[in-house]
């Protein structure tokens, strides 16, 4: 049975973080934000959460934090060559891995297609408005006018332990 703060984990998805905000980012570092919406239905239990998201890209940084709509942190996940973290809301210590998804897959029990998020998000995918990668399966179902996703709908259906996934992204405009 997958608990409460795997269910949050995954919204993790998403992928990379730090608690301190104080961390400065390169210059060539890439920010989308938005809200996010997850719904995750098992035999055992249903979650339902939403909040904003923080997800940054840079060479060799990748970091993604969940936030409730006041700003707390719910979920932060950092990703460097040197490892991936994660953390829960304001817990001191992280959880670690050589990446994300050997951490997902330790925390959670499956991964995220985290690549393909920062993928679809900076266009890097062609025009494709549905895919799936690793048992997720995709749809763009809207896009701004310059043709970058606005709102991004993520499913995975349910196997074994892992929970059946909602997980839709609304971005904001740049």
């Amino acid at each position: 049975m997958i608990g409460r703060r795997a269910f949050l984990g995954l919204a993790c998805f998403v992928a990379a973080a730090i608690l301190s905000g104080c961390q400065t980012l390169p210059r060539e570092a890439r920010r989308w934000q938005g809200r996010f919406s997850l719904v995750a239905h098992s035999a055992a239990q249903n979650v339902s959460e939403t909040g904003r998201f923080e997800l940054v890209e840079a060479p060799d940084f990748r970091r993604l934090d969940l936030l409730t709509p006041l700003s707390g942190v719910i979920a932060r996940i950092e990703s460097t060559s040197q490892g991936a973290s994660l953390w829960f809301g304001s817990s001191s210590e992280p959880a670690t891995a050589p990446n994300i998804d050997a951490l997902l897959l330790r925390r959670l029990g499956f991964t995220v297609p985290v690549e393909l998020l920062i993928d679809l998000l900076s266009g890097e995918n062609g025009s494709a408005d549905t895919g799936s990668a690793g048992g997720w399966q995709y749809e763009i179902s809207s896009r701004t006018s310059s043709g970058t996703p606005r709102r991004l709908v993520f499913r995975h259906e349910s196997a074994g332990q892992i929970p059946e996934i909602k997980l839709i992204l609304a971005v904001n405009d740049a």
